[in-house]
């Protein structure tokens, strides 16, 4: 017995069922192609009996309790409920009927029946050869009728009768359903009959009359007005190749040696093919050429091809594009291994791939080669996002290795299974999603000028955090707001725990931020610390620990922030609760709790005797520096410019020799200082000219802050804190004779000689501090004293 190629009834030769010829064929034949595969053709057929015919070859209950389970992978599947006298439909979990009554489920039109309002419809098509009809619904050929003829009384007559002599001498009596279980139906034609026995997922065919089976074709010589389309990657540019190869059928999808060349002629992917007679209405459309690239907006050097199967009976149009591709394997598998439809095989092979990017397909009601990635629909949007996330910063090769991987490993199963790959295309997403860049690639469509850019920036941000193991931003487990860890062990971003930060990958988190576009972002430290985490709120300062990024944290105003570096250092935060403005810290007794945090009070001075100038003081550590740089007045010291105004705002520039003390014949330029003895240097008594090492130490408990040192106010320092009092003061130099960088640099000497002709000294810039060497003696630097 030859196996049936139609999901719910074969095809059946009517040759020696003594079909009469005319209407009852083709005309009455719009009634018997109501159920697909079996209706009455007679003259006294009704509608109510049509649609108790039509439920042949789906499954049958008595009644709604009696329903399969609805799952995914009966998804759109029909079963009629005797008690209903209707059909119902599975959709996302449920049976829903498709409507109240029978009568409201069929409509005929000439010879094209619609059932459930239009959303099926079948239509006769008349064989090349005259024998008989095909039968087509929705655009797929599920079974051919030949022609036949009723004799005298209903005996059987040879191949050509007329059919006039039927029985009781009526002409055109033709076929009814005379019993119909379950799982049969017995067809009487005259007097002969044939039981048809069928079940869901297929049907085998037993004829008690020895009647013959004819297995359909699936093959319908067509003549195309013409054929049309888009191939998109990005568009695929002026110059490239479109070639149609005829297919033999769809039941084989094999290629003829048939084929048709086309060309595109204009940057915008369109091609078109003129009016040509063809041997099936199945083809295999190859476009080959460079194209627009979506994530650079350039236009690429090298070729790729794809390719797209297509049914032109149904279409003047077919766009070539990435999902076409990728479903061609898994659609040839399913048709030539599986002896599915081709329609049936391309929407479970389109459902499957956009499964593979976390895509819910049940709602896109449209068949790949209708997408267009400047389209308006969320299928549009879906086609435009897996692009961009395949393509991502790979040259054509790598992008044509990696889509024949694809549909290698989608082929048998239609799944997508190297989990490495995903991981590693997911990460490239987060990045650049991060990073603002869809907002450039969008950029990049738009500028192109080709139509609508649908949403795809949704469909990014699903694919990368479901596979990084997010979930879905703005769903039950994921509202605004949640921060969580990577749990994807492929990927770079991967953290066994919420706290662990053992590499830089593993110290990211993400926040999702907005649930109507599904955004994940990258969270802040603060965002990362704060939450899920609730530690007692001593409202006293005290200095907490971040959990993951173990920084310092305090409570204030019934929030947790980081400590400043001057908290740090004196271990104790500023915060709104403490009762009084000020607060005493142990030898820090010169720093004031204030609205701006702590600051330095400058009570704890000391006045040179010298000239008796007053200079602020403060405690660092373990060391006791003068709050303000120097200004007194030695030979070889002078203003900066010469400008009085400048040494009392930046104190005084000083020579090497003049900085230590030493006049310009003992110890200046050229001159050996080696063993030069220190004092006091040009620092009053009991303070001294701080050496390098000693610089170093303050660097290190300001935390390796310049903004640490540096004085506010100043424009070119625009991230000056002060932490600690040291106010360091822009003060510039003076250099091969000319003055030059007052406002943007510090420059203090240090003690000791590098050379003859060069000392070293400290330099502090705007985002830099450190120990300078080989600086000429004659220049001029500022002298800041450290206590003895």
């Amino acid at each position: 017995m030859k196996k049936s190629l139609f999901p719910t009834m074969s095809s059946w030769n009517y040759r020696s069922l003594n079909l009469p010829k005319g209407r009852c064929v083709e005309g009455s034949l719009a009634a018997f192609l109501v159920a697909i595969f079996l209706t009455a053709c007679g003259e006294n057929t009704t509608t109510e009996k049509i649609v108790e015919e039509a439920t042949g070859g789906t499954e049958i209950v008595s009644s709604v309790k009696d329903l399969p389970k609805c799952t995914k992978d009966t998804q759109g599947e029909r079963v009629w409920v005797k008690d209903e006298s209707a059909d119902r439909v599975c959709v996302d979990g449920k049976w829903f009927a498709t409507k109240e009554s029978a009568k409201d489920t069929v409509f005929v039109a000439g010879d094209t029946v619609y059932l459930n309002g239009g959303d099926f419809s079948c239509t006769t098509k008349e064989l090349n050869d005259k024998s008989g009809l095909k039968i087509i619904c929705n655009g797929d050929s599920i079974g051919v009728v030949l022609n036949g003829a009723a004799g005298k009384d209903g005996a059987k007559g040879d191949q050509g009768d007329t059919g006039a002599d039927g029985k009781n001498g009526k002409d055109g009596v033709g076929c009814s359903i005379v019993n119909q279980t379950d799982s049969s139906a017995i067809i009487k034609c005259g007097n002969s009959t044939m039981t048809l026995n069928f079940k869901v997922g297929g049907a085998s065919v037993d004829t008690t009359a020895g009647d013959s089976l004819e297995l359909d074709s699936e093959k319908i010589a067509i003549s195309l007005d013409s054929l049309s389309g888009y191939s998109q990657k990005g568009p695929f540019l002026k110059g490239s190749s479109v070639l149609l190869y005829e297919l033999s059928d769809g039941r084989t999808l094999k290629q003829m040696g048939n084929s048709f060349t086309s060309r595109i002629e204009k940057d915008d992917g369109r091609y078109k093919f003129s009016s040509r007679n063809l041997v099936s209405q199945y083809a295999l459309i190859e476009v080959e050429g460079n194209y627009r690239n979506e994530v650079t907006g350039n236009n690429t050097n090298s070729n790729i091809k794809l390719q797209a199967y297509t049914n032109m009976l149904m279409r003047k149009s077919a766009n070539v594009n990435l999902l076409t591709h990728l479903e061609k394997d898994r659609v040839y598998y399913l048709v030539t291994k599986e002896k599915k439809t081709v329609r049936a095989a391309k929407r479970q092979a389109q459902a499957e791939i956009l499964s593979a990017f976390h895509i819910d397909a049940s709602n896109f009601k449209t068949e790949s080669e209708d997408l267009n990635v400047f389209g308006k629909s969320d299928a549009d949007a879906a086609l435009l996002a897996i692009s961009i996330l395949l393509q991502r910063s790979f040259n054509e090769t790598a992008l044509s290795v990696l889509l024949t991987e694809m549909s290698i490993d989608l082929e048998e199963d239609g799944s997508w299974d190297d989990a490495s790959k995903k991981a590693e295309i997911s990460d490239w997403a987060a990045t650049v999603d991060d990073a603002g860049e869809l907002a450039e690639i969008r950029s990049h469509v738009e500028k192109w000028k080709l139509g609508d850019v649908p949403d795809f920036e949704k469909f990014v941000h699903r694919f990368w955090s479901e596979e990084l193991g997010l979930g879905v931003c703005g769903s039950d487990s994921a509202p605004e707001g949640t921060v969580k860890r990577v749990t994807n062990s492929r990927s770079s971003y991967y953290a066994q725990s919420y706290k662990d930060t053992s590499s830089a990958g593993r110290k990211v988190r993400f926040i999702c931020v907005d649930a109507e576009s599904a955004r994940w972002r990258k969270a802040t430290d603060l965002e990362k610390d704060r939450f899920g985490w609730s530690p007692k709120n001593t409202k006293k300062g005290a200095l907490l620990d971040g959990p993951v990024t173990r920084r310092k944290m305090v409570w204030d105003a019934d929030t947790l922030r980081y400590a400043d570096s001057l908290e740090i250092y004196l271990n104790k935060g500023c915060v709104s609760y403490l009762s009084s403005p000020s607060d005493t810290l142990g030898l820090h007794s010169s720093y004031t709790c204030t609205s701006d945090g702590w600051e330095f009070d400058s009570v704890n001075v000391i006045t040179d005797p010298r000239d008796n100038q007053v200079y602020n003081t403060i405690k660092i550590g373990g060391q006791y520096w003068m709050a303000e740089n120097l200004n007194y007045e030695v030979e070889n010291s002078f203003c900066y410019k010469n400008e009085p105004d400048s040494c009392a705002k930046y104190g005084r520039l000083y020579t090497w020799a003049a900085a230590h003390g030493k006049s310009e014949e003992e110890c200046g330029y050229g001159k050996n200082c080696y063993n030069v003895i220190l004092s006091s240097g040009v620092c009053p008594e009991g303070w001294h000219l701080p050496s390098g090492e000693e610089w170093k130490t303050l660097y290190s408990v300001m935390g390796e802050s310049p903004s640490a040192m540096q004085a506010r106010g100043f424009e070119s320092w625009t991230d000056a804190t002060d932490d600690y009092g040291f106010s360091a003061l822009p003060g510039g130099r003076f250099y091969s004779s000319t003055y030059n960088l007052v406002g943007q640099y510090a420059q203090f000497w240090c003690f000791g000689q590098q050379s003859e002709t060069y000392g070293g000294y400290w330099q502090l810039r705007a985002n830099s501090a450190g120990i300078q060497g080989l600086y000429s003696k004659s220049n001029g630097n500022s002298v800041r004293c450290l206590k003895d």
